[in-house]
């Protein structure tokens, strides 16, 4: 399914099995469930690594100078 993965995350968090192929139709249902929901309340994905802020929050101690 394009990359998409599937992993048991109750028993197993480390999310090394991968049961896309094996449950391939419930990751189908899954996808396209998430894809009606985005639909209907206006969800943008953004890309990894991309926000919606304007500027990249940082700790308040990187924003004073030091000296």
């Amino acid at each position: 399914m394009g990359g998409k993965r599937l992993a048991p995350l109750q028993s197993e968090p480390g999310e090394k099995n991968d049961l896309a192929q094996e449950q391939a139709e419930l990751l189908a249902r899954l996808v396209e469930a998430y894809d009606d929901f985005t639909a209907t309340n206006g969800v943008i994905d953004e890309p990894v690594g991309v926000t919606s802020y304007p500027y990249k929050p940082a700790h308040l101690g990187d924003l004073i100078p030091e000296g």
